[in-house]
């Protein structure tokens, strides 16, 4: 058998923000491990100079690939310039394309981007749209489409909901995403308080600390909703207590304007809920593989209402509005496997005379 190239995975630290890449990286770091696949993680916790000095040491001696996450993008220390070994990105994201940032520092990541590629051109894109827009823009680079996979707790769920009885009258509503401006909360407050003649309750599941002004003014103005028993704000929720939840919803909301994959999405699915989403990343793939719903193009927020409005009202008829049969879903030792093949083949492609 063929020695596979060592491989040192630079990322955030995995206890930090609780996200879909940090979730990510976790369970392909895990499964390397289980598996002896030669992958050493080294989380990144407070990128600046001296920190980059010091890990220079430890990576100086690195004869195989060099694995960075994307979200290290902008500490990238370009003057470290590898002699015996090969730079890849993990690319969760191009933060580029996110449309809540500024003209200014949405040029400045594209600057980033672009040095990236011209300097490395390997990447591991987490989603079949992410790998399509690096194509687009780079077509000399090489790119591997590593998916995420899905918790086994969904997929159970799921199960189970299949043989329920039909949604109650009053509809469990539920969206994860952290507290930020361009998961689209406010346009989703501002819809459902047009929708208060419909029983309804919203669960949102996420954290309020990576943008705290944002989630510090939307819980203020979501207050009265809030004390009404309206919305039930959960925080950030490990992957047991969020399949349990899932398992208790009717309907998966998400108004994202910007997303890579869609890992939230894709769980809901695979729990069996009905899903509402902006076509953003893979959702609209997602959801018509599974069956799970409807997908809205982004920027129309009346069609959306309407997609609600409509599943509100069937559920206040007793009408069943979705497929109950168990959805398929992309396991993750799945997922680790195309990653594992991925660095093989830029372990390959590094050999080369």
């Amino acid at each position: 058998m063929r020695a596979m190239d060592s491989v040192l995975f630079l990322h955030p630290p995995l206890d930090g923000v609780v996200s879909g890449g940090n979730r990510y990286n976790q369970r392909m770091i895990a499964r390397a491990q289980r598996l002896g696949f030669p992958l050493r993680s080294s989380g990144i916790s407070a990128p600046g100079s001296l920190i980059w000095a010091r890990e220079a040491l430890a990576v100086a001696e690195v004869d195989g690939i060099r694995l960075w996450d994307s979200l290290l993008m902008a500490d990238y220390p370009f003057m470290l310039q590898p002699s015996r070994c090969v730079d890849a990105w993990l690319m969760h994201s191009l933060p580029s394309l996110n449309p809540g940032l500024s003209a200014d520092a949405a040029a400045l990541a594209r600057r980033l981007e672009d040095a990236i590629a011209a300097s490395s051109g390997l990447f591991l894109a987490t989603g079949q749209s992410l790998a399509g827009e690096l194509l687009r823009r780079y077509p000399n680079s090489r790119v591997w489409v590593c998916e995420p996979g899905i918790d086994a707790n969904y997929a159970w769920v799921g199960r189970v909901r299949s043989r329920r009885a039909a949604p109650r009258s009053g509809v469990e509503l539920l969206t994860v995403a952290n507290l930020l401006p361009a998961k689209g909360y406010q346009e989703l407050v501002t819809m459902l308080r047009r929708l208060m003649h419909f029983s309804w309750r919203w669960h949102i599941v996420g954290s309020g600390g990576v943008d705290r002004d944002f989630a510090a003014r939307f819980l203020a103005e979501s207050r009265d909703l809030i004390e009404s028993g309206r919305i039930v704000w959960h925080g950030a929720l490990e992957p047991a207590p969020l399949a349990t939840l899932m398992g208790q919803a009717d309907l998966y909301l998400s108004a994202s304007h910007f997303e890579s994959y869609g890992m939230a999405v894709a769980e809901a699915a695979a729990a069996g809920l009905e899903v509402i989403a902006t076509e953003v990343g893979d959702a609209a793939r997602i959801i018509d593989r599974s069956r799970a719903g409807v997908c809205v193009p982004v920027g129309r927020p009346e069609l959306f209402a309407q997609c609600v409005a409509d599943r509100l009202e069937a559920a206040g008829q007793g009408r069943a509005a979705r497929d109950r049969t168990p959805r398929p879903y992309r396991r993750w030792g799945q997922a680790f496997a195309t990653f594992a093949a991925a660095l093989d083949a830029i372990g390959q492609w590094r050999r080369r005379p």
